[in-house]
């Protein structure tokens, strides 16, 4: 992967990865009904999610930092806790961006200054992009593509190793999205991961 650093208004990307999933099935304003609530990802994301709670702002509003506690991975583990902020949202082309603020917890990320997150429903089309779909309320077969930006591979991991440990994190929600909206094993099937960094050069 490319370390081609691309500077976002206040941050400083270094690496990251896409991750793109397909939903069958399933009409993605049902998904977006569920995720949008940035206060709620207990509630869809609950296999890795104990508690989230307004830390700062209007709830839902760009701006908002949400104080989220992950389950624990043994019992006798202390919890791991995040700061998020919500840095934009589009309810008409489902999509959300997030930060990872100062002051978490999350052992994984202890090293990294900057982390961004970015969540959007795509039209299968690949010539389509989430800004530019008018027509994606009306299909029953979606893209989700889930992608984060990064200041630097964190300490003690190879690229490699992250983006298999976040892999396994998005893989556990994908398993709640389906039971939450009722759909079979085979509705919701990964496609590929890429890098942000090749698909800016590419446009």
């Amino acid at each position: 992967m490319e370390n081609t650093a691309a500077v976002v208004g206040e941050f400083i990307e270094q690496w990251g990865a896409i991750f793109k999933w397909k939903f069958e099935g399933v009409n993605p304003q049902a998904l977006w009904d569920v995720v949008s609530d940035f206060m709620a990802p207990h509630k869809w994301a609950r296999s890795i999610v104990q508690t989230c709670e307004l830390a700062d702002g209007e709830a839902n509003v760009a701006g908002c930092v949400r104080r989220v506690t992950f389950h624990p991975a043994l019992p006798d583990d202390p919890p791991q806790v995040a700061y998020e902020k919500l840095l934009d949202i589009d309810h008409l082309n489902h999509c959300f961006s997030y930060s990872l603020l100062p002051g978490h917890s999350l052992q994984a990320l202890i090293s990294v200054q900057q982390h961004r997150g970015k969540f959007r429903l795509l039209s299968e089309s690949p010539s389509s992009s989430c800004e530019k779909d008018s027509k994606m309320n009306a299909t029953e077969s979606f893209i989700l593509e889930w992608s984060f930006f990064s200041s630097c591979v964190p300490d003690g991991y190879s690229e490699v190793e992250f983006i298999e440990t976040l892999f396994s994190f998005y893989q556990t929600i994908m398993a709640d999205f389906r039971a939450i909206l009722s759909l079979p094993e085979e509705s919701i099937s990964f496609l590929c991961m890429s890098s942000p960094f090749a698909a800016q050069n590419e446009q």
